[in-house]
């Protein structure tokens, strides 16, 4: 069995630690558990950890500065790397990543930006879904949306963010035609994991979209049938 503690940074240590803390013979102390779980302040804000990644990833902080010229040259850093791949981005959103006390909410344009952030960094898949479990706090790719399909695709065979957005357009060509091939079947997110997984070139990915094209965008197909087995 491996370790959790194994490759946990201090953080993730001292939460493990103020985790198994709670007395679990007892029935009653689940909901300790729950109360644990459901206070902000037991997790780091994203502020936090976005600071600590950086940190790993080649950003210098010097002691004594204020928290205004902390917030400005972390967002520079971060601003640089953006610019360096030729990603656009607002510098006023990445200054509220520094400057929040709240994070980033799921919605597309949010992801969207954190998987840009993920480019913008040079993130192999490994590290894509660590940033996206332990700071974003949210599933890496959600496949079953073209659009992080190709995301997965590009960041598993280490092709930059200009050449996901090309595939991305092409994609949506292909959605966008009416003529259907495989109008009856419901594909669910894992089969299009296990089938996408070993693709390694663009046409094997948009021949796969194009063959399957009325699957994406029914979300969830399992988290309904489960719902509605419940329901009855």
């Amino acid at each position: 069995m491996r370790d959790m503690y194994e490759d946990a940074g201090e953080f993730t240590t001292n939460m493990l630690n103020k985790f198994w803390d709670i007395n679990y013979e007892d029935s009653e102390n689940y909901n300790d558990v729950l109360k644990f779980l459901n206070q902000a302040e037991n997790f780091r804000t994203f502020n936090d950890g976005l600071t600590e990644f950086i940190k790993k990833h080649g950003y210098v902080e010097e002691d004594g500065l204020n928290e205004k010229t902390y917030i400005k040259k972390r967002t520079d850093f971060l601003y640089n790397k953006f610019k360096e791949q030729n990603i656009s981005i607002s510098k006023a959103t990445l200054e509220n990543y520094f400057s929040g006390e709240t994070r980033p909410d799921t919605k597309k344009a949010n992801r969207t930006n954190v998987f840009k952030l993920c480019f913008a960094m040079g993130l192999n898949l490994e590290e894509t879904n660590d940033f996206f479990t332990k700071i974003y706090l949210d599933r890496t790719f959600n496949v079953k949306n073209v659009h992080e399909l190709v995301y997965y695709f590009c960041i598993k065979n280490n092709k930059n963010y200009t050449y996901a957005t090309d595939l991305i357009e092409k994609s949506e060509e292909l959605l966008n035609n009416n003529s259907s091939k495989n109008t009856d079947s419901q594909v669910y997110t894992s089969s299009i994991r296990e089938e996408t997984d070993f693709f390694t070139t663009e046409e094997e990915l948009m021949r796969y979209i194009e063959n399957n094209k009325d699957s994406f965008n029914r979300y969830n197909v399992t988290a309904v049938e489960q719902f509605n087995k419940l329901l009855n």
